[in-house]
C-alpha cells in the first residue's frame, strides 16, 4: 500500500486540479476500498495477484484520498505549509495507530 502510494501521490495533485478535492478524495476511497475488497479473493490465488491488487489499486486510492486534505491545510495554513503537512501525517499515523488494534481485536 505504502509503496503504491508514494508512486501515485503525483497523479492525486494533477486530478485535484481538474476535479477538484471532493471528487478526488471520493475517487479515492472507492478505489481504495475495491483495493481491499479485491485483495480479499487475490490472497488465495498468490503473491503477485495479491501485490496487484492491494499495492496497486489500494496505493493509488489512498494517494488520491491522502492528497485532498493535504492540499486543503495548505491552503487554509499558506505560511505555515510545513505545520500543515505535519498535521495529516499526524493524522495519517495516528489513524493507523487507533484503527489497527480495534481492526485485530
Amino acid at each position: 500500500g505504502t509503496l503504491g502510494m508514494g508512486f501515485f501521490m503525483a497523479l492525486g495533485g494533477v486530478l485535484q486540479a481538474y476535479l477538484g478535492q471532493q471528487v478526488t478524495a471520493l475517487l479515492g476511497g472507492w478505489t481504495l476500498s475495491l483495493g481491499v475488497f479485491l485483495s480479499a479473493f487475490t490472497v488465495q490465488e498468490g503473491l503477485v495477484p495479491f501485490v496487484a491488487t492491494y499495492a496497486a489499486l489500494f496505493g493509488l486510492g489512498m494517494s488520491l484520498a491522502y492528497t485532498a486534505p493535504m492540499q486543503c491545510l495548505m491552503l487554509w495554513l499558506p505560511e505555515h505549509k510545513g505545520l500543515a503537512t505535519g498535521l495529516t501525517m499526524l493524522g495519517y499515523g495516528l489513524g493507523a495507530f487507533v484503527f489497527d488494534p480495534m481492526q485485530a481485536a
